[in-house]
């Protein structure tokens, strides 16, 4: 063999190695997890629990709040019998307002003390999305509006409002991914 060729196996072999175990640990430490959903940064995350207000910025793992109407929306049929209070799977999403703070709704844009986001009113597939009505709200108390500023067609609170503060899960910290924690 030549030796190019020996170098090329032994960097995928070393490569399949790494990943594996890799993998292998995460599943033994399920406070881990990879996010590959375009609707949060790419990358290596932790999840853990901790006692105290979640603070604007923070980046939380959230169970969106269940609608009827909105999942026949968003999925095209009718949901299913269960008692699974999120309206899909559960999500990776930052803080972008508290309590008190003011959110400003103007058409498909919205302004919020961390950040400003665009919606769009139609997927992918030119499906409607839920729409919020323009106008400026105040975060009641024991809410929170969560989003991605990252990618335009995450599904947050710029489709389905603030969330109850039971709705947060957990806390989540970058550990490996498009973004460093400040």
């Amino acid at each position: 063999m030549k030796k190019p060729l020996i170098v090329a196996l032994l960097c995928v072999s070393i490569s399949a190695l790494v990943l594996s175990s890799f993998v292998i640990y995460t599943e033994r430490h399920p406070d881990l997890f990879i996010n590959d959903s375009v609707s949060a940064p790419l990358g290596l995350w932790t999840m853990y629990d901790e006692n105290r207000t979640p603070q604007l910025g923070d980046w939380v793992v959230v169970c969106p709040p269940f609608d009827e109407d909105m999942y026949r929306q968003l999925y095209r049929q009718e949901p299913p019998d269960d008692d699974n209070p999120c309206i899909s799977s559960l999500m990776l999403k930052q803080i972008a307002a508290v309590p008190g703070d003011r959110v400003n709704i103007f058409g498909l844009v919205i302004t919020t003390p961390l950040t400003k986001v665009h919606a769009v009113d139609v997927d992918r597939a030119g499906f409607s999305l839920p729409t919020l009505p323009s106008g400026s709200v105040v975060v009641d108390s024991d809410h929170y509006w969560v989003v991605n500023s990252n990618h335009a067609l995450s599904f947050d609170s710029r489709y389905f409002g603030a969330v109850d503060a039971d709705a947060i899960q957990r806390f989540a910290r970058p550990i490996l991914t498009e973004i460093t924690d400040d």
